[in-house]
């Protein structure tokens, strides 16, 4: 049975890296009578991980696999000022809005008296 694994190994990402030698033994110990081969990124450290398995091999699968997560999810490539609002305000709204209120009227001092809070304009 040929089996092939694809995934974002060889992309210098220490975690997928490390799923490919998982896997690789979990398949090894599990099935026998295969040809694991791993599909991911042209990088020449990949190889030196696998113990019995090939990479980037083109063989014709039986079994295509889709090990980890990076190929299902999109990093946030440039950092513009709508990205940055985007992540800062699903992180913490509470903080967004208040570095925004701190850069609008930089002069105004909050006045907490009791249980009220509110600003002081000069």
């Amino acid at each position: 049975m040929n089996i092939s694994i694809k995934g974002a190994y060889g992309d210098s990402n220490f975690g997928d890296d490390l799923l490919m030698i998982v896997f690789e033994d979990f398949i090894n110990t599990n099935i026998k009578n295969k040809s694991l081969n791993f599909i991911g990124a042209e990088s020449n450290y990949v190889s030196k991980f696998l113990q019995s398995s090939s990479y980037n091999n083109q063989q014709k699968n039986d079994v295509l696999i889709y090990g980890g997560g990076t190929q299902f999810f999109s990093f946030i490539e440039k950092s513009t000022l709508r990205t940055k609002l985007k992540n800062n305000i699903s992180n913490n709204p509470v903080k967004i809005l208040k570095k925004a209120f701190k850069k609008i009227s930089p002069d105004k001092k909050p006045v907490i008296n009791g249980e009220k809070a509110f600003w002081v304009l000069d």
